[in-house]
């Protein structure tokens, strides 16, 4: 399955608080222990596609930064921290690739779908999720389970208004 270096970017983040969660909460469900393995069985694969990243982020901020003529060669303006100088209008082009390289940018990877949903996983999660370690059909009936409750709770509230 292919994902967006977006996606991984998100799926790093949030599964760090979701690990906290479920590690805080004491004695863990069947669900919540299904729901670790899965991420255990995914994450490995993605180390070596992080550091890839990195290599290309790096290069981005070398390819937009701005340089001064030095002798014959071109040299890397830093400030004082050993952070890249930009101009306005490279800063801006240098945001526009990062996010052209984390939205087209493609990996492939091989997920493990649980069987083991924590119920309280928010619907970002489960988007987040959606093919890495949730099935994504499984994703779509929650989804739809949810709007059905939010839409039976809306009609008891109108019933009890009237």
């Amino acid at each position: 399955m292919s994902i967006s270096y977006r996606k991984l970017l998100n799926f790093s983040q949030i599964i760090n608080q979701r690990q906290a969660v479920i590690n805080a909460s004491g004695k863990k469900t069947k669900e919540e222990l299904k729901f670790l393995y899965a991420i255990k069985r995914v994450s490995p694969q993605f180390t070596k596609i992080q550091e890839d990243i990195q290599d290309k982020l790096a290069d981005l901020d070398i390819d937009f930064a701005s340089t001064e003529k030095k002798g014959n060669d071109e040299v890397l303006i830093v400030d004082d921290k050993g952070n890249y100088m930009y101009t306005k209008e490279k800063r801006k082009a240098w945001k526009d690739a990062r996010n052209e390289l984390f939205d087209n940018e493609t990996i492939d990877i091989t997920p493990y779908f649980t069987t083991g949903i924590p119920k309280d996983l928010s619907d970002y999660e489960l988007e987040v999720y959606s093919g890495i370690i949730v099935d994504p059909e499984d994703v779509k009936r929650l989804m739809n389970e949810r709007e059905a409750e939010l839409e039976k709770l809306e009609t008891e509230v109108e019933q009890s208004e009237e």
